[in-house]
């Protein structure tokens, strides 16, 4: 049984919204990082095979911030991240046009690209 336009929008949306919270995850970790670029003097990175240590103070000092390696994405994470949300996008365009002007009435208008 197939389901009602409007049904079918609304998960499609549902879906949307999902892989752009996926993404926006990404983007959260990826932005962690950078912000803690200003100061490098206060960032330790774990979880990572690299000759030397950081001095002490890094550690212990009072802005200090950790970045656990293993929090960051491949880039293939990323791809696939932005691909689905790219396929998501698709199906919630397509299924908004075959709406009718009654049920496009009914629903949330088609989101904006952000």
């Amino acid at each position: 049984m197939e389901q009602y336009p409007i049904r079918q929008y609304s998960d499609a949306i549902k879906e949307l919204e999902k892989a752009r919270g996926q993404v926006r995850q990404l983007q959260e970790i990826i932005g962690k990082l950078y912000s803690y670029l200003d100061n490098p003097y206060e960032l330790m990175i774990s979880n990572v095979n690299v000759a030397g240590a950081y001095p002490p103070e890094v550690g212990f000092g009072e802005n200090a911030h950790f970045f656990d390696a293993n929090n960051w994405p491949q880039i293939q994470q990323l791809a696939e991240a932005l691909i689905k949300l790219h396929d998501r996008r698709k199906v919630v365009e397509e299924i908004w046009h075959k709406l009718s002007d009654i049920d496009r009435e009914s629903v949330m208008p088609l989101p904006e690209r952000q």
